[in-house]
């Protein structure tokens, strides 16, 4: 640039921490630092102090795959500072004391870099936790869960279907099995709580009889919903609702049956 003033002269060399082997992690950094301690016609510090005479200044980079030193000087001044730059990069001289010296301020900066690292890979942790969390959170939110412990009696709603005011499925507690009675409203009377009641099927459901008590007597007498399978039978005749639950040998027996039509036999 002709109406610049300075001139920056930078050479980079092919020697990064990348091609540093196992358990010389820092070296290349370590060496661009030592290659300001002198050279074969330049004492320590002295390259530094000819630079900064000549109006100009210094500095040095390791990166991964590239050490880079430059000078920044007048522009009048380049040819000279392309000798400094030269004698010290071409002719370095590494003196014991001053390699024991430096090695330990590079090893508190390969520390400190080796803290950042590690807050760095904190700091991903951390945010790679919080993302699991939040997928676990919506996998939970995702997952249909019964309020009860039973069977799926019925599915109401499929994958990609809009569930309505039915619900998703129905699910029955079979392992407490009931008998919804329907008593005629004349012999209600005769109905108590805790009877013994035996109840076989109707249609051969299931072999033999099964067991229960009356836990349960509504107090409301409506029309029959149940029509008997005898075509003479009234069908607007009233009828109260008894609930019967099954001892635990009668449950177990018909668990995995549900809207099985029975009757009903009151112990007196």
């Amino acid at each position: 640039i002709e109406d610049s003033t300075l001139t920056c002269i930078d050479f980079w060399c092919k020697g990064g921490s990348l091609y540093e082997m196992k358990d010389e992690e820092g070296m290349a950094h370590f060496l661009e630092h030592m290659i300001f301690k002198g050279s074969k016609n330049l004492k320590e510090g002295e390259f530094d102090l000819k630079i900064e005479s000549l109006g100009g200044s210094s500095n040095a980079a390791t990166g991964l795959d590239d050490v880079h030193y430059h000078v920044l000087v007048p522009r009048e001044k380049i040819e000279e500072g392309l000798k400094l730059i030269l004698e010290l990069l071409l002719f370095p001289e590494i003196e014991r004391d001053a390699f024991e010296m430096e090695k330990g301020a590079v090893a508190e900066i390969v520390l400190d870099k080796m803290k950042d690292n590690l807050f760095i890979s904190e700091t991903k942790i951390l945010k790679l936790k919080s993302a699991i969390d939040a997928i676990n959170v919506d996998l939970e939110q995702t997952q249909l869960k019964s309020p009860i412990d039973g069977i799926v009696l019925q599915i109401l709603v499929r994958e990609g279907e809009r569930p309505n005011s039915s619900g998703v499925i129905n699910v029955g507690a079979n392992q407490l099995m009931e008998a919804l009675i329907e008593v005629y409203e004349s012999d209600i009377d005769r109905v108590q709580m805790g009877q013994a009641v035996d109840l076989i099927s109707e249609n051969g459901g299931f072999n033999g009889s099964l067991s229960g008590q009356v836990t349960l007597i509504s107090p409301q007498v409506r029309q029959r919903r149940v029509l008997s399978t005898d075509p003479t039978g009234d069908a607007d005749s009233r009828v109260v609702e008894v609930r019967v639950k099954l001892d635990n040998s009668s449950a177990k027996k018909v668990s995995h049956l549900t809207g099985m039509k029975v009757i009903a036999r009151f112990q007196p």
